[in-house]
């Protein structure tokens, strides 16, 4: 038994007419008649009566009815929770940084433009940064220098000057580079 014979079987329950549900579905009368006479095999009982040219649901076929709307009602829940459960995850980034007291004001940023989002960031080290990447674990890492990774894709996000300050009467104050 599987999903497209209760689909089929469902379909038809409910329109009861073999030539409506074909078209509907997109198969032929005689394939939709025979994944029904499967269905009916595997059960051991017949689910329609045949009376003339028409078919109605039989006691069988109205208590089989009920499971199988259940069936897809428990399918269509389970669609809907992962559908949400992808929604929500998509939501969350998770952040490593090896150094972060140049991100605040492009985190706060962010977050002010995106307030549906939320972010863990965690301080570590360049070489866990790209581990954590490589295994999924991470969604992002800012690293300095950039991962040199054929598996990671890298942006740069600002290049900046290092700068050193000095007392002007430091004996090295003089010195342009």
């Amino acid at each position: 038994m599987d999903l497209l014979q209760l689909k089929y079987f469902r379909e038809l329950a409910y329109c009861q007419h073999m030539i409506e549900v074909s078209e509907k579905l997109h198969i032929s009368q005689p394939s939709l008649s025979i994944t029904i006479a499967k269905l009916e095999e595997e059960l051991g009982v017949r689910l329609f009566d045949r009376i003339g040219r028409k078919i109605v649901l039989n006691e069988y076929g109205k208590n089989f009815l009920k499971h199988v709307d259940n069936i897809f009602n428990e399918l269509n829940f389970a669609i809907k929770e992962i559908n949400e459960l992808k929604e929500e995850n998509s939501k969350h980034i998770t952040l490593a940084t090896t150094g972060a007291s140049f991100l605040s004001e492009f985190i706060v940023e962010f977050l002010e433009n995106n307030p549906d989002i939320n972010i863990k960031q965690f301080i570590t080290h360049y070489d866990e940064a790209e581990k954590l990447l490589k295994k999924g674990e991470i969604d992002f890492a800012i690293t300095h220098p950039t991962l040199k990774s054929e598996n990671i894709k890298t942006i740069v996000l600002f290049e900046d000057d290092i700068v050193v300050a000095l007392p002007k009467k430091h004996h090295l104050s003089a010195k342009k580079k």
